[in-house]
């Protein structure tokens, strides 16, 4: 809900922060979050793979769904493909992070 509302209202930030990095920023924690929350845990590479995919792909459909209601609807935002785009990266950084961290737990498995 917050995405659709304007924020002009709330207190300004003592320091400035990128738009587009707060974007990314939030999309890779609802991605991480999702991940494994959802995910089916301790099964094979394969179906972490497909759950990893079809996470990333609803969260991106998402935000373009949020993206297309600000432009939408009378609440004072505007839609822009940049911020698309910055979710998208954001995105992708949690992809990334996540198969690292869980590659190198089913090495550390092996090794045991």
């Amino acid at each position: 809900m917050l995405s659709l509302f304007s924020v002009s209202d709330l207190p300004k930030l003592e320091f400035k922060l990128s738009d587009k990095l707060l974007h990314a920023a939030f999309y890779l924690i609802l991605t991480w979050t999702w991940f494994f929350s959802f995910s089916p845990s301790g099964t094979d590479k394969k179906r972490e793979n497909k759950a990893l995919i079809v996470i990333a792909v609803i969260i991106a459909v998402y935000g373009m769904i949020i993206e297309a209601l600000q432009g939408i609807l009378p609440f004072g935002r505007t839609a822009d493909w940049r911020d698309i785009v910055a979710n998208v990266i954001g995105i992708l950084l949690a992809v990334f992070a996540i198969k690292r961290i869980l590659s190198r737990s089913k090495s550390l498995k092996r090794e045991n």
